[in-house]
């Protein structure tokens, strides 16, 4: 398993670099599509960005409500200080911000397991329950305003842009999280009978890599043991409701940049579209269809498209721009490569905690 896409060197040569400029372009052109970019100017060049700043700030107290997470659910790998996770974490999102189709979360578990000393694959697994669990609140709180809001507006609208029914739509965005939430839960649940599929499927590979793929299997269910227990579960799912409101008051505030006057629910509405269809492979940073997302439920409910299309600039810049400069930062003063980790192969290390920590097939490791 290796971070460069395809296997291949040059990032311009990948099907993923390729793949994801297509989707960012075509929801790109969605977002600006009959926009007055006469008004857009105007509306950018009168915002008050002072709002900017504290927006940024809380946005970094999400972040570091995702670092506590991270950390609660490595700990049955190890207990690692918050300190040294968030730099870890600020470089994946960089990483993320700048590579395409989410390499960061790879890019993320390669540096965990290279500063800590742990199974690369088993940190993995816990950022793959990280995003699982970012998108399982993310449609909770959809649910949650669905009475007080007429949510199928804004699905409708967002639907009919890009010709499909609100039901196709709505599918598309939780499905894929409820599907991995019925996945990783029966892994981690059936360790044994995972290993023993993985062992049939390494049947059709070469000799020599069945090995390797049972043991990355195994790190991998080794990385879910906090799914094994309802307590654990409901503690990840109350961790990540801070992270997310956290960024919708990221979202609120810089509102009065622009003068927008819209419900909280409204707000909370457009952070969840753009978080949950980010799914999709972009260049980079979900540029492309977090702002077709944000644009078209604000637009559903009142806000004029040119003041949209302003707003969400900002918005994105505001939460892309100030952590990739500090993940730059990180990379520089560890003396880190984002080419070394994207051509790494994060099943070829000898971590300790894995060698002195094996699977549990019983069912119980999770406590």
């Amino acid at each position: 398993m290796r971070f460069c896409p395809r296997g291949r060197d040059n990032l311009l040569k990948s099907r993923g670099f390729w793949i994801g400029l297509v989707v960012s372009l075509f929801f790109l052109a969605l977002f600006l599509y009959r926009t007055n970019f006469a008004e857009m100017g105007r509306a950018l060049r009168s915002a008050n960005y002072v709002y900017v700043v504290p927006g940024v700030l809380v946005y970094f107290v999400a972040v570091w409500f995702r670092v506590i997470r991270w950390r609660y659910l490595l700990n049955p790998i190890k207990t690692i200080s918050l300190s040294r996770l968030f730099p870890v974490l600020v470089i994946g999102y960089t990483a993320n911000n700048v590579l395409p189709v989410r390499l960061g979360e790879l890019v993320r578990a390669y540096f965990l397991g290279q500063k800590e000393k742990i199974s690369k694959t088993s940190a993995l697994a816990t950022i793959a329950v990280e995003r699982l669990f970012d998108g399982l609140v993310l449609v909770f709180f959809i649910v949650v305003i669905w009475p007080f809001l007429p949510v199928s507006r804004a699905l409708h609208d967002m639907a009919q842009s890009i010709g499909t029914s609100e039901t196709v739509l709505a599918a598309f965005m939780a499905g894929p999280f409820l599907v991995a939430f019925i996945l990783l839960l029966g892994i981690a649940l059936s360790p044994a009978l995972t290993l023993k599929v993985a062992g049939i499927l390494s049947l059709l590979l070469p000799k020599r890599w069945r090995p390797l793929t049972l043991e990355l299997a195994e790190r991998f269910v080794h990385g879910l043991k906090v799914l094994r227990s309802p307590g654990k579960l409901l503690t990840v799912f109350i961790l990540s409701i801070p992270v997310w409101l956290a960024e919708a008051a990221t979202f609120y505030i810089i509102t009065f940049s622009f003068n927008i006057v819209q419900p909280t629910q409204v707000i909370l509405l457009s952070t969840a579209a753009a978080n949950l269809v980010t799914v999709l492979p972009t260049t980079g940073g979900g540029i492309g269809p977090f702002e077709w997302a944000v644009k078209a439920v604000l637009v559903s409910f009142g806000v004029e498209s040119a003041l949209a299309v302003a707003y969400t600039i900002a918005l994105h810049a505001a939460l892309l721009v100030p952590i990739t400069i500090l993940g730059l930062i990180y990379i520089w003063s560890e003396n880190l490569s984002l080419r070394e980790a994207t051509r790494t192969d994060i099943g070829n290390d000898t971590s300790k905690d894995y060698r002195t920590n094996p699977v549990s097939i019983d069912g119980d490791g999770g406590r």
